[in-house]
């Protein structure tokens, strides 16, 4: 009976090689989510400095971070090739030094979080608006992209942008000296040193409705607004910013994730599914909230 499973065996696998057909197919997406390296959480005592400059204790408590397979290769694609070619690495070596500065890289920033915590280090508003400003940018140049997929959907011409119909954003200027004042006393907020007021993204290629006679106007004047090129145009960049979205969702993949990183990812969509039947208008204040989700 072996002898005859063994030859049914046999001529299937001579069959799948003559058909090219494969007897077992490997999940990349489950394969690249495998973790090459894991730092776990650990719970730290500090020393929490206080406004007058004393201090009291505290405790510490960092997130377990993953390198998975898949940021890995994403990095070797990158700069595995400059590895080998100008270091005379071997491809194992050079995967071994990328991992070494990817486990640096994370631990360097559960070292920032640490002195966040213990408030020996505070970021400036000035920086994390201009942080903000960049991640906007770079926002509006995806969503242009489905506008313009969305045009050609409707047969229309695409608007450059800057020009015609788009408004361009008007992003403040930002001026940073090499090195800080020490005369300069802001005040502090949330251990962040308010030295200019927080930024918001207004003004940009973002949907912009008319929320005066949205929210206050007549049955009349809301019935003529939603019939104007200035509403439709709107509307049709809030579906770019649905699709843009939407996007995001169906392509992270969640395998990759840490436990914690997980769990702030599912309170990102569950807050996304309030907005799921809302109204052009009403969906296009996520624009504003995009940089509240941790996702973005």
């Amino acid at each position: 009976m072996k002898r005859f499973l063994t030859l049914i065996l046999c001529f299937l696998l001579a069959v799948s090689m003559l058909t090219g057909c494969r007897l077992f197919v490997l999940d990349e997406d489950k394969d690249f989510s495998e973790a090459v390296a894991v730092i776990q959480s650990r719970t730290l005592p500090i020393k929490i400095k206080q406004e007058d400059g004393s201090y009291k204790n505290g405790t510490f408590t960092s997130e377990e971070k993953i390198v998975t397979k898949l940021e890995l290769y994403n990095v070797f694609q990158q700069y595995g090739p400059t590895y080998q070619n100008q270091f005379g690495l071997s491809a194992e070596e050079a995967y071994k030094k990328l991992l070494d500065q990817l486990v640096e890289r994370e631990l360097v920033l559960i070292e920032a979080e640490r002195l966040l915590a213990a408030n020996e280090m505070r970021f400036k508003q000035s920086e994390l608006n201009r942080i903000w400003k960049d991640v906007y940018d770079s926002i509006d140049d995806d969503i242009y992209e489905y506008e313009t997929e969305i045009a050609k959907e409707y047969g229309e011409e695409i608007y450059t942008p800057g020009e015609g119909e788009d408004i361009t954003p008007e992003w403040p200027e930002f001026e940073y000296p090499y090195t800080p004042d020490p005369e300069e006393d802001y005040p502090i907020e949330n251990n962040i040193i308010m030295d200019e007021e927080a930024w918001s993204p207004e003004g940009s290629r973002g949907p912009i409705f008319d929320y005066s006679i949205i929210e206050h106007g007549t049955e009349a004047a809301k019935e003529a607004y939603f019939k104007t090129d200035e509403y439709r145009s709107a509307a049709l960049k809030t579906e770019a910013l649905r699709r843009f979205l939407q996007n995001i969702k169906d392509n992270l993949k969640t395998d990759t994730l840490s436990s914690a990183d997980l769990a702030k990812f599912k309170a990102d969509l569950k807050e996304l599914e309030k907005y799921n039947n809302a109204k052009p208008y009403e969906y296009a204040k996520l624009y504003a909230k995009l940089k509240d989700f941790w996702f973005i």
